[in-house]
């Protein structure tokens, strides 16, 4: 019997997922997944590899801080928007006997020049070259900068930037208030 492995979204919990995790600072996989995704992988007669490296040290995933001390390569496949199946590999240190989830972390987003869509629910993998995005119009574009924990970070105290386009009318502000929601019972999502 042949199986497709795919990691994508599904609600058969057989199905391994990759969390797309850019608050990570890079990939990283507790080891109970891990012994899940190596049966699944041995069942597909698929060759996963393992290295040693230097012990790194997390925190903030599972429980207190944890480490590991191999990186393993696992091979998988993917569907993308248009039903094309492409295969991949996924390589993450694994900290042993943890209860973590397969994080797709920052560093990795970025190197494969990954963005997140939420929007559409998908997340793209830009070829080589410059990336354009096109946003409709009244678009906001908010500037990110990278956290020392690993975390994308926006200010959201610019309020003198604010009071001093308003007095050199610079810019005109949208509106009054722009409220980013936190569930899905608001029905109005603009600014």
């Amino acid at each position: 019997r042949q199986r497709q492995m795919c990691i994508r979204d599904s609600s058969d919990p057989g199905h391994p997922l990759l969390l797309v995790d850019p608050g990570a600072h890079d990939n990283l996989m507790g080891g109970v997944m891990a012994d899940r995704l190596l049966k699944l992988l041995n069942e597909e007669g698929r060759k996963v590899e393992t290295k040693p490296i230097a012990p790194i040290t997390v925190s903030g995933v599972g429980n207190g801080t944890n480490s590991a001390d191999v990186m393993v390569r696992f091979p998988g496949a993917v569907m993308d928007s248009d039903g094309q199946a492409q295969e991949i590999t996924f390589e993450t240190p694994v900290v042993p006997d943890a209860d973590i989830p397969a994080l797709w972390g920052n560093a990795s987003l970025t190197r494969n020049r990954a963005i997140v869509d939420t929007v559409n629910k998908e997340l793209v993998l830009c070829g080589p070259g410059p990336v354009t995005l096109v946003a409709p119009p009244d678009s906001w574009r908010l500037p990110m900068s990278w956290s020392p924990s690993g975390h994308w970070m926006v200010p959201i105290t610019c309020f003198a930037e604010v009071e001093a386009q308003q007095r050199n009318q610079h810019v005109t502000p949208k509106n009054d208030t722009c409220l980013l929601y936190t569930s899905d019972a608001a029905d109005d999502t603009t600014c």
